[in-house]
C-alpha cells in the first residue's frame, strides 16, 4: 500500500512550560503599573530596540488584499500592495510569529472560536416519529409537539402517549410519495407537488390511490373542505425538493404524504423544554456556518439563516422521554437521521487542559507571555458579564510592532501566471481520528469514533500546523475549470490568483519596547527557531503554497534611558548595542541604510547572546515545531487520503475518512515526535 503525509498535523498544547505551569502575569498588576509591562514609560533592565529580517519565498506565496468575485463565479485574490508595489503585509507577518510564540510559550490560544461540535448520527439513532410544532396556547414563548405519525415500530413509551389503537389505523399511516421521477440516466425532472398551479391538483401513486392537494399562498393553512371525510383522508405533504442536489437524491426518498389527527385520533400535544428549541437552533447555525446551503428546508418555510427559529406549524422528526413521570420532547430535527451536539464546546475540551489555554476572558486572572507581548483584548460572549469591579472589557497593547515586508529598492516583485486553486478543503472539528486523542494516549494515537467523543475523556490534539511540501509538489491548480465541460467545476467555491514566484526575497521590521531577555528570546526564537526552519504564511497551505525562510539581519538595541542624556545624543549613534544576524545580506541596504551602517561600523554581538535566556520556550516543543518545520522530514508525498478506488484528489475527498470509519479499526493521525520522519497514512 502506498504511504502519504496528511497535510497537516498538530503540537500538542500543554498548558506547561518545561514541566511548569505556564507563567502568568497578573492583569491588575498591570494595570496598576506594578510590571516593566507597560507603555507609559521605559523601565530598567528591559530592551526596546529594531530587528531588521528577511522572508525568502521557498515556494510560490499568495498574501491576498482585496478580493474581487468574476463573472465565472470564482473570487479573484489580488495580491496586498503598499506604495502600489507588491508587498506582504504587517498583519500577515505577526499572525505567523504569534502562532509561533504562542506555541513555543505554551499560552493561550488567542484566536480560538468557541464552537459547538456536532455529529452526524448512526442509523440506529435516527427518529422515527413526525409532529408538528404548535406554540402553547396559553404561553406564545413555549413549544408543543403535536405528533402526526410514525414511520417504524416504536417502543412501549411510545404506546403510552400515542394510544396504540390509533396508530393501528392506516389512515394514519405517513404514506412514501416517488416525487423524484428520472429522464434517462443523468438527470431528474425538478417540478415538485407545490410547484404547479395554486387551484386543486391530484396526482397518482404507486398504488393507485388518488391525491389531491392546494397550493396556498404565503402561511394560511384553510381546509379543502369543511363536510365530513367522503373518500379522502386531509393531510400534509412533506416536501424537501431536489434543487442543486439531483444527483445525491436518485436513491432517496423524502417526500411524504402525512393524515392529519382529527376529532378522537388525535393524540395530545407534548411539552417541548426550552433547551431542546436552544439544540435545534444550535445545531441549524452549525450546520449554516459549514455551508451556506444547509441545513435542507423543506418546501414552504421561511427560516432566516442568521436565526433558524421554529416556526408554527413546522413540520419535524422528533423524540420523547420520560422526565420525572411527565412525558417530554427529547429533541426534534429536519430529518430522521441528522445531527447530534458533542457534550462540550471547543473552549470545554481545551479548558479542562488548562483554562489559560482560552482566549483571554472574565474567568481568567493572569496573561500568558505571548499574550503580555503581542497584547490581547478579553473576550466577553454575547449576553455575558464583564469582569467584576471593570467597566469595559480588559485589553492591553502589543509591545511589538510589526510593519510590511518589501522586496529591496529597485527591485519588482515577480508572480506566477494567474491560476484558480484547488478547493481548500478538509475535514471539520470534531473529526476525532484528526483533532482528538483519548486522555493517557502520550506515545501513540488510538482512534475515536465520532459518536464517542465526550469532554473528560478525550482531548484535543493542538495547535494545528501545516505540512511543507516537496518543491515537486506543484498541485496546487485546479482539472476542474470549465462549467460547461465539467459538472466538478464548483467555481464559486474557488479562488484565482497569482502567485509570488519562489526565490524572492522581502525586507521587514519589528520595533519592540520594554521586552525583558526572555521576553526578546522568546521574539528572536520565533522568528529563527533553527537553521532549517521553514514558516508557512499565507493562503493555500494544505496545497503546498506558503513556505518561506526568515534569516534575521540584525538586532539593533537603544537604551532609551541613555539616548535621551545630552552628551549620548550628540553622538551620532541611535543604536547602542547590535547584534549579528543568522545571514550576511547587503541587498536591504537601502531599505535600511541607518541600520545597516550600525551593523558595519559598530562593534557587534553574536546572535547567541540573545538567545541564551529561554525561560519562556518550552524546550519539547521547539523540538516539535522544528521537526514539522523541515521539510527534510518528509518521507513521502503530501496530499488529501484518498482511497485505493479514487483517482482525483479534488473529488470526493470525504471518501477516505468515510472509508477509515467503516474499517472497524481505524487509523487516526499520528504524533510528531522530535528529529524523526514525520507520521504518514496509507491508501485504504
Amino acid at each position: 500500500m502506498s504511504e502519504f503525509h496528511h497535510v497537516y498535523n498538530f503540537i500538542p498544547t500543554t498548558g506547561k512550560l518545561n514541566n511548569k505551569d505556564t507563567l502568568t502575569t497578573d492583569y491588575s498588576e498591570i494595570k496598576d503599573g506594578e510590571t516593566h509591562i507597560r507603555h507609559d514609560k521605559w523601565e530598567t533592565g528591559t530592551r526596546s530596540g529594531r530587528i531588521v529580517a528577511r522572508v525568502h519565498l521557498k515556494t510560490p506565496t499568495v498574501v491576498g488584499g482585496q478580493h474581487e468575485k468574476r463573472e465565472d463565479g470564482t473570487t479573484l485574490v489580488k495580491p496586498y500592495q503598499f506604495n502600489e508595489k507588491i508587498a506582504i503585509p504587517a498583519n500577515s507577518l505577526r499572525g505567523m510569529i504569534g502562532s509561533i510564540m504562542e506555541t513555543l510559550s505554551q499560552s493561550a490560544l488567542r484566536v480560538l472560536e468557541k464552537k459547538q461540535y456536532s455529529v452526524r448520527k448512526e442509523v440506529s439513532e435516527g427518529l422515527s416519529a413526525i409532529g408538528m410544532l404548535r406554540k402553547n396556547k396559553e404561553n406564545s414563548e413555549k413549544w408543543e409537539i403535536l405528533p402526526l405519525t410514525v414511520l417504524t415500530n416504536l417502543n412501549g413509551l411510545w404506546k403510552t402517549v400515542l394510544l396504540e389503537k390509533k396508530f393501528n389505523d392506516l389512515s394514519r399511516i405517513a404514506i412514501l410519495l416517488s416525487g423524484y421521477t428520472p429522464i434517462g440516466n443523468s438527470s431528474l425532472r425538478k417540478s415538485d407537488f407545490l410547484a404547479k398551479d395554486p387551484e386543486l391538483e391530484s396526482f397518482h401513486g404507486k398504488n393507485k390511490v388518488k391525491f389531491y392537494y392546494a397550493k396556498v399562498a404565503g402561511n394560511k393553512v384553510v381546509d379543502i373542505k369543511k363536510e365530513p371525510s367522503n373518500g379522502y383522508v386531509k393531510g400534509f405533504l412533506r416536501i424537501l425538493g431536489i434543487d442543486g442536489r439531483e444527483k445525491d437524491m436518485l436513491t432517496k426518498r423524502h417526500e411524504f404524504f402525512i393524515p392529519y389527527p382529527d376529532g378522537e385520533t388525535r393524540p395530545d400535544r407534548i411539552p417541548l423544554p426550552d433547551e431542546v428549541i436552544e439544540n435545534f437552533i444550535t445545531l441549524a447555525k452549525e450546520r449554516n456556518a459549514e455551508d451556506e446551503d444547509l441545513p435542507f428546508v423543506l418546501k414552504g418555510y421561511t427560516q432566516v439563516s442568521d436565526k433558524w427559529q421554529p416556526e408554527d406549524g413546522q413540520l419535524v422528526f422528533f423524540d420523547i422521554k420520560n422526565e420525572k413521570g411527565e412525558i417530554v420532547v427529547k429533541e426534534i430535527s429536519y430529518s430522521s437521521i441528522w445531527r447530534k451536539l458533542i457534550d462540550g464546546d471547543s473552549h470545554a475540551f481545551f479548558e479542562q487542559i488548562n483554562k489559560n489555554l482560552l482566549p483571554f476572558n472574565p474567568n481568567r486572572d493572569g496573561l500568558t507571555p505571548a499574550e503580555c507581548i503581542l497584547g490581547t483584548i478579553e473576550t466577553i460572549e454575547k449576553g455575558g458579564n464583564k469582569r467584576e469591579g471593570e467597566k469595559q472589557a480588559r485589553a492591553l497593547a502589543s509591545r511589538v510592532r510589526f510593519y510590511d515586508a518589501q522586496v529591496a529598492e529597485g527591485e519588482t516583485v515577480k508572480t506566477e501566471k494567474e491560476v484558480i486553486l484547488k478547493i481548500l478543503s478538509s475535514p471539520k472539528p470534531p473529526c476525532p481520528a484528526m483533532y482528538f486523542h483519548q486522555n493517557g494516549d502520550k506515545e501513540q494515537r488510538t482512534f475515536i469514533k465520532k459518536t464517542a467523543l465526550k469532554v473528560g475523556e478525550h482531548r484535543p490534539n493542538g495547535r494545528k500546523v501545516y505540512l511543507h511540501h516537496k518543491p515537486t509538489e506543484k498541485n496546487w491548480e485546479t482539472k476542474h475549470k470549465d462549467p460547461i465541460k465539467d459538472k466538478n467545476a464548483s467555481l464559486d467555491q474557488k479562488m484565482r490568483c497569482s502567485p509570488m514566484q519562489a526565490g524572492q526575497s522581502f525586507y521587514f521590521h519589528i520595533d519592540f519596547d520594554n521586552l525583558t531577555d526572555t521576553e526578546l528570546s522568546l521574539l528572536i526564537c520565533s522568528l529563527y527557531p533553527s537553521e532549517a526552519f521553514q514558516h508557512r504564511l499565507g493562503l493555500g497551505k494544505p496545497l503546498g503554497l506558503g513556505s518561506v525562510k526568515i534569516d534575521i539581519m540584525g538586532v539593533f538595541l537603544i537604551d532609551r534611558l541613555k539616548r535621551y542624556t545630552a552628551d549620548d545624543f550628540l553622538s551620532g549613534n541611535r543604536y547602542h548595542d547590535v547584534v549579528q544576524g543568522t545571514d550576511t545580506d547587503d541587498k536591504w541596504q537601502k531599505n535600511y541604510p541607518t541600520e545597516f551602517d550600525a551593523l558595519r561600523k559598530q562593534e557587534t554581538q553574536s546572535p547567541e547572546s540573545y538567545r541564551k535566556d529561554n525561560e519562556l520556550i518550552d524546550e519539547t516543543t521547539l523540538g516539535l515545531l522544528n521537526t514539522v518545520g523541515n521539510p527534510a522530514n518528509l518521507k513521502v508525498e503530501v496530499k488529501p487520503p484518498l482511497t485505493t478506488k479514487q483517482t482525483d484528489d479534488e473529488l470526493e475527498t470525504f471518501e477516505w475518512f468515510s472509508e477509515n470509519i467503516k474499517k472497524g479499526k481505524g487509523k487516526a493521525l499520528g504524533l510528531i515526535k522530535a528529529g524523526e520522519k514525520l507520521p504518514t497514512f496509507k491508501v485504504t
